[in-house]
């Protein structure tokens, strides 16, 4: 009698568990439906509309990331291509673009001086056109390079697509699109930096490394591992191959524009009289330190916030890693991974919604399992953080679609996206100093 009382509890809750796996089962295709719809929706939208860009119920522009790209294709083939960085004649590109209306202010376009080499081919192609072109194949890149990422990482080949869709279908990765941002183009060079950086293919990983910093703000924390590991090869790689880039914009935009790029970001970050910037909606802490100082005190508390903890890096990856360490195993060189991408995003002077897509290389890197039977049947060997780690990462995707649509635009970076990251800072800390911890060591690095 009691074992068949046992038996019966246990159909009872093999029933419970086949009917909530069914039920998780229709809510992510109801998901995934939705997300694709979306993005559908913004890619065949120019096709349908040449002046998609004209919001027809306010009579405004609507200005996108987008257009600053085409902007530096069409002005560096230009007879004003030595004065792409002139405020007065990048608006006048503008209202050409959107007439008859007129804009106000200047959506300020600071490119780096090589992305007018990369750009060139982009305005080839009509807006509407070019538009869709751009975002398919940035989108294609930036997941191609995690999956070469993802590789490196613990979860299995079917899971390791499944996580690449569940990145594909998120809200900062939607948001990428929408605003046709370089996001997608970033993940996959950072992506294969990191991976080449493990493979020790030295001059690939310098080279990817360069190439990512047409975004240069992350620049220098992905520096501190190339530093404290002594890898000079790729350290050397990044040097000759930026100078390279650099000197071939050099014919183009001329080279004093690339001398005086400094200055140009500096003034284009903290001048009030250029739109675009919206740092009171960036998701580094410069966000929330926005929300009650100016766009240019802001800046500056957040680079200094960011140099401050280059050092504390710096001796982490030195005691991980360094000659004198004993090797460090393999979970412990991936959450050591985790926590400097996450630090780089947080104390970023310029990160915005869809830079969170970046988090995706930690999660390449750390995840076991995308399940939450996998979870449970590694409660054994797996820490509550990671498990939380685990859990944050995997329903990401669509909480932050609904975290979207619940606080709205202009709150959402600040009020839920920073505090994600934050936390994922925090418990990827204790992941690290748990895998650090562990007494068998695997050791690669």
């Amino acid at each position: 009698m009691a074992s068949s009382s046992k038996d019966s509890r246990n159909s009872v809750k093999s029933d419970k568990r086949g009917k909530l796996s069914w039920l998780t089962a229709a809510i992510l295709i109801i998901f995934s439906l939705f997300a694709t719809l979306m993005m559908a929706h913004k890619l065949t939208e120019p096709l349908l509309n040449p002046r998609w860009f004209i919001n027809t119920k306010t009579g405004k522009a609507d200005i996108t990331d987008f257009f600053q790209y085409y902007q530096a294709s069409a002005l560096g083939q230009s007879r004003q291509s030595k004065k792409v960085y002139d405020p007065a004649v990048q608006k006048a590109w503008a209202d050409e673009l959107i007439a008859p209306i007129k804009s106000d202010k200047i959506f300020y376009n600071q490119q780096p001086p090589f992305s007018y080499t990369l750009l060139l081919p982009l305005s080839w192609l009509p807006p509407p056109s070019a538009y869709p072109a751009w975002c398919l194949a940035q989108m294609g890149f930036g997941l191609g390079g995690l999956y070469y990422l993802s590789r490196l990482g613990p979860l299995k080949s079917r899971d390791r697509l499944l996580f690449i869709a569940g990145v594909a279908l998120s809200f900062p990765a939607y948001s990428c699109i929408w605003h046709g941002n370089t996001s997608f183009w970033l993940l996959g060079t950072m992506s294969l930096f990191i991976a080449f950086l493990y493979q020790r293919k030295e001059l690939l990983s310098g080279v990817f490394l360069a190439l990512s910093t047409f975004k240069p703000q992350y620049l220098f924390p992905l520096t501190v591992p190339i530093a404290a590991m002594k890898r000079w090869k790729v350290a050397a790689a990044l040097v000759i191959f930026e100078l390279l880039l650099m000197l071939s914009a050099a014919p183009l935009i001329g080279l004093e524009n690339v001398i005086g790029y400094p200055y140009v970001v500096t003034h284009a970050e903290s001048s009030e009289n250029f739109i675009g910037v919206n740092a009171h909606k960036m998701i580094s802490i410069r966000g929330p330190i926005a929300m009650f100082l100016s766009t240019g005190a802001s800046l500056k508390i957040t680079a200094v916030l960011m140099f401050l903890c280059l050092g504390p890096l710096y001796l982490l990856w030195r005691k991980c890693t360094g000659v004198l360490s004993s090797a460090i195993s393999v979970d412990a060189l991936r959450f050591l991974w985790a926590v400097t991408i996450c630090t780089m995003l947080l104390t970023s002077p310029h990160s915005h919604l869809f830079d969170f897509l970046l988090v995706a290389m930690a999660a390449a890197l750390t995840l076991k399992t995308l399940s939450p039977e996998g979870l449970s049947s590694a409660g054994g060997n797996t820490s509550a953080s990671q498990r939380l780690w685990t859990i944050m990462l995997v329903v990401f995707p669509p909480l932050s679609w609904i975290a979207n649509f619940a606080i709205g635009q202009e709150h959402a970076a600040v009020y839920f996206f920073f505090p994600y990251l934050l936390g994922l800072w925090v418990i990827a800390i204790i992941s690290l100093k748990e895998a650090l911890t562990q007494p068998e060591i695997e050791g690669s690095r």
